[in-house]
């Protein structure tokens, strides 16, 4: 029988029931939708029926579980889920470790879901949490939780945040708290013998206040994905401290296994030494669970040849890591399964041909870049890599103003590698012009734009998109990274209504923030990534913080590249982690960006794509339906 079956579809239609009745078999669900009964919830919000069943999913899974990952898209109602997950009649204490722009968002809903009865605190210094009592709920903004004495310039070439190159030198990121242009901070804290700032507020209740808190929940919890910085340790001091946790997102993964790493040994460490991991082992998880790309390459210098073998992380994730380990401490929900009433969603990639004259200095500084990168990786020295993708990113999207390129050696004396051309700031550049074209069609149709962009200081693109913008008659606002995050909110209530175009970097905007007003006063239903950030935590972010819940028009979301470019090869490798991270939650989707993601994808992952097809066709529905 096998031998008349040629590819994995015919193979899944042939023995798709016979997969689905295995799996079925495999698991015991602690909660199945129309069979077990739901609890009784004492809120003043009333439950739509998946987030009911989600919240008391949770509550089965935390009988067996000290943590839980609670994964939905954004809009879905994760805070909701988790203030019900926690609160019941008895006196209880529940900590939210919230990015600081949300707390008073945070107290707002929890007062709005249990209502006034229940005390709610603000923890905002250390001295608040030396003095903690009573019962209720109480929220820390995570800056607070992992403050220190004194601060020292972090130690990267690229920003932690966005992952984009670090412009500052040395003598600059000392001299004062720097910020990425997405508005990450470049700068940690240092020790001192001070108790009070040697332990961070974190640490301190982990050291003296350890089982004062029931609850924990760690709200936008993939942003604690490192192992080592301050932030992630804070998080780690928080979870030792309480019973019982739940770690709320709605990017869980960022297409590669070693993001979900770190905060699997947080909440479910059992399953990953029952296998026999060890914590500091990060490469043989990645081998099991993710992608690893191996490269041997040979040198010769002075008649002696060098081989040198280099290993580098891919996209791509392994199914199997979610039947092994997280099946059991995971709940999912998406805004199609709360709301029947979502508008269309519409994903495009726009791609544009450069002018030929850029073109060519294109590919001119590109070789020789390259060349002198690769001469460098040859001795397992990768100082020029991050100067080539900067250059072959950017360049094109800001082609003059340029210093000359190269690196410094070893004894901090500048090599320049090459030039690049200058070109007129009074053109506009094709990806400029249709930026403008989409703009002025989504505007003839009543419809707001708004447009992410990467480069806002050295190289100020969005400056440059505002004055072209500005001089085909619409009227652009610009968020800068100067407004503080929990201003921002204000700042798009006050400047959004009057405006045609809103321009900012993606980060500024990726967690906690609408583009549209329930009451009507503005609405951006379209979305346009001028430049595509290198985070997948900030690209789903920001790619949907259109598509809500009571969002009344269509939506679109436009991103552009210049063909032929690193910009294309951008675009590819984040639709193969998309695809990668996408998979790990249930979807499987072929539609927008992921479709870009192509044959990279492994047998596993194609072979659940095709089950999820034929349960698509055998029109399977939610039982709450």
């Amino acid at each position: 029988m096998l031998s008349s079956i040629s590819n994995l579809d015919e193979y899944v239609a042939e023995y798709g029931t016979d997969l689905q009745s295995n799996a079925r078999n495999a698991i015991s669900p602690m909660h199945t939708p129309g069979m077990d009964d739901l609890p009784e919830f004492h809120l003043l919000r009333t439950l739509k029926p998946a987030q009911a069943h989600v919240v008391a999913a949770s509550q089965a899974a935390l009988t067996q579980h000290s943590g839980l990952f609670l994964g939905g898209e954004m809009g879905v109602g994760k805070t909701t889920c988790a203030i019900a997950t926690f609160h019941r009649d008895q006196p209880y204490r529940a900590l939210v470790f919230a990015p600081g722009h949300v707390t008073e968002k945070w107290e707002r809903e929890i007062r709005e879901t249990i209502g006034d009865d229940i005390p709610v605190t603000q923890i905002r210094s250390w001295q608040d949490v030396t003095k903690l009592s009573g019962h209720g709920w109480f929220i820390i903004a995570r800056d607070t939780a992992k403050l220190g004495a004194d601060h020292r310039p972090i130690e990267a070439t690229k920003c932690p945040g966005c992952g984009s190159h670090i412009d500052y030198t040395p003598k600059q990121m000392a001299s004062k708290r720097r910020q990425c242009e997405c508005g990450e901070q470049l700068w940690t804290y240092t020790r001192t013998k001070r108790i009070q700032d040697r332990w961070s507020p974190a640490k301190y209740i982990h050291r003296k206040l350890r089982g004062f808190f029931d609850f924990l929940v760690v709200d936008e919890a993939h942003e604690e994905k490192s192992a080592t910085t301050l932030q992630a340790r804070a998080v780690g001091s928080l979870m030792a401290s309480v019973d019982k946790t739940i770690l709320l997102t709605g990017t869980l993964i960022g297409g590669y296994a070693e993001h979900l790493r770190p905060l699997l040994w947080k909440v479910n460490p059992q399953t990953l030494l029952g296998e026999g991991h060890r914590y500091e082992d990060s490469v043989a998880f990645s081998a099991l669970y993710g992608r690893i790309e191996s490269k041997h390459s040979v040198s010769e210098a002075k008649g002696k040849k060098r081989s040198s073998k280099s290993m580098s992380l891919r996209p791509g994730i392994m199914p199997t890591l979610f039947g092994r380990h997280l099946l059991g401490c995971s709940v999912f929900l998406s805004l199609d399964e709360v709301s029947d009433d979502l508008p269309p969603l519409m994903e495009s990639v726009v791609g544009v041909n450069l002018d030929p004259d850029i073109h060519q200095e294109y590919l001119r500084a590109g070789a020789h870049l390259y060349k002198k990168a690769m001469q460098l990786a040859a001795r397992r020295d990768l100082r020029m890599c991050g100067t080539m993708n900067n250059v072959l990113l950017n360049y094109i999207d800001h082609p003059f103003g340029w210093d000359t390129q190269g690196y410094l050696d070893d004894d901090g004396v500048f090599v320049p590698v090459c030039n690049l051309a200058t070109f007129s700031p009074d053109r506009i550049y094709p990806k400029e012009q249709k930026l403008l074209d989409l703009c002025l069609r989504e505007g003839s149709e009543g419809r707001k734009a708004w447009v992410y962009v990467l480069n806002t200081t050295k190289r100020d693109v969005v400056a440059r998109l505002e004055r072209i913008l500005t001089d085909a008659g619409l009227k652009v606002a610009v968020l800068r990274s100067k407004v503080k995050l929990n201003q921002r909110e204000a700042w798009i209530r006050e400047h959004a209504p009057d405006c045609d175009v809103c321009i900012s970097h993606p980060k500024l905007v990726e967690t906690g923030l609408d583009l549209f007003d329930k009451g009507g006063a503005y609405n951006f239903p379209t979305l346009i990534f001028y430049e595509t950030p290198v985070s997948l935590f900030t690209l789903r972010q920001a790619s949907r913080r259109h598509w809500r819940i009571a969002q009344p028009l269509p939506c679109r979301t436009y991103y552009l590249r210049y063909n032929d470019t690193m910009q294309e090869d951008m675009i590819h490798l984040m639709s193969r982690k998309l695809a990668a991270a996408t998979a790990l939650e249930g979807k499987f989707s072929s539609d927008g960006l992921v479709a870009l993601a192509g044959e990279s994808e492994t047998i596993e992952l194609s072979l659940a794509r095709s089950v999820d097809k034929q349960l698509d066709n055998t029109a399977t529905q939610r039982d709450w339906e």
